[in-house]
């Protein structure tokens, strides 16, 4: 019901003072304002790589890491402008996106195992209450 309530939220894109959905006004303003930061983030990153990448090839500096752009293809045409500009990032940002892949896994994982043992000792409490409650009722006849 309230995942129904919070995509009613998005979907009309409004908030209602006073509903029971307005808690949700506040969490949409937070993923808005993430999403946001990310975005900018992404766009911002590629945007300074490919402004320093065209500045050097405008202002004729960088020697072996100009990138010559379109001279002889619509491509890099230096090998150190393409390493510099364009697998060094590419090579950063894979391996940020492997660690934040590990680090999720071990997040899961122990979020998993405390949920198994949470789950392991409410069979062994019930267990335990059904087993007194019986020998209660057994005492008590």
């Amino acid at each position: 019901m309230e995942m129904t309530e919070r995509q009613m939220v998005v979907g009309f894109g409004g908030c209602v003072p006073g509903s029971k959905s307005a808690s949700y006004c506040f969490l949409l303003f937070k993923e808005r304002r993430r999403w946001y930061r990310y975005s900018a983030y992404a766009w911002l990153s590629a945007a300074a790589v490919t402004t320093v990448g065209v500045a050097m090839d405008l202002a004729e500096v960088g020697g072996a890491y100009r990138p010559l752009y379109g001279r002889r293809l619509c491509w890099f045409n230096n090998r150190g402008g393409l390493l510099v500009l364009f697998a060094v990032p590419v090579g950063v940002l894979l391996t940020a996106n492997v660690v934040m892949f590990a680090l999720s896994v071990l997040h899961i994982r122990r979020a998993s195992n405390a949920s198994q043992l949470a789950v392991q000792k409410t069979d062994h409490t019930q267990l335990m209450v059904s087993q007194l409650s019986v020998s209660l009722t057994a005492y008590s006849i």
